[in-house]
């Protein structure tokens, strides 16, 4: 720890777990929107030692004060997420559900499969907000992209290290 990355998100899930780890320890200015930014942030980085220096100093105090490190407040806001699950489907009243097309009395259950049960239909409706707001993000990060290129100077090249 102590070796800051940058990184370029893009399509693929795995492409963007180290966005996700540098967004919670507030670091997401090393996230590039395309090649070119990878490069530019790349080399900033490496040409700016006291920032990096900085950086580095910071970096594992960023991390083990992040949500990432978080044990408790992630497991108390899990386990209020059960107990919401379950007192959704107790307010459904349900009596049957559909598994792999065949119905199930939710009486008939055991224990252990209405368990299960309630973890499926919690992860369900986590990934449905996390999709609804992963949505909303990128739309705003598009439109906050557009409005950048819009704002930055027009020129033919940029030349790293020099001001003209």
């Amino acid at each position: 720890m102590g070796v800051p990355v940058v990184t370029w998100p893009q399509d693929a899930v795995v492409s963007r777990q180290t966005f996700a780890l540098l967004s919670a320890i507030g670091l997401v200015e090393l996230a590039a929107q395309d090649a070119d930014d990878y490069v530019r942030i790349a080399v900033e980085l490496a040409s700016n030692t006291e920032h990096l220096a900085q950086l580095r100093k910071d970096l594992r105090n960023k991390i083990q004060h992040s949500p990432l490190m978080d044990v408790q407040g992630f497991t108390a806001q899990l386990e209020q997420c059960f107990i919401d699950l379950y007192q959704d489907i107790d307010r459904k009243n349900m009596t049957t559900i559909k598994i792999d097309n065949k119905d199930y009395e939710l009486e008939s259950l055991s224990d252990e499969a209405r368990a299960q049960l309630a973890n499926v239909q919690f992860v369900d409706q986590e990934l449905q907000r996390l999709n609804a707001q992963a949505a909303v993000l990128q739309t705003a990060r598009l439109a906050y992209a557009k409005a950048l290129t819009d704002a930055l100077p027009k020129t033919d090249s940029l030349v790293f290290g020099t001001t003209h």
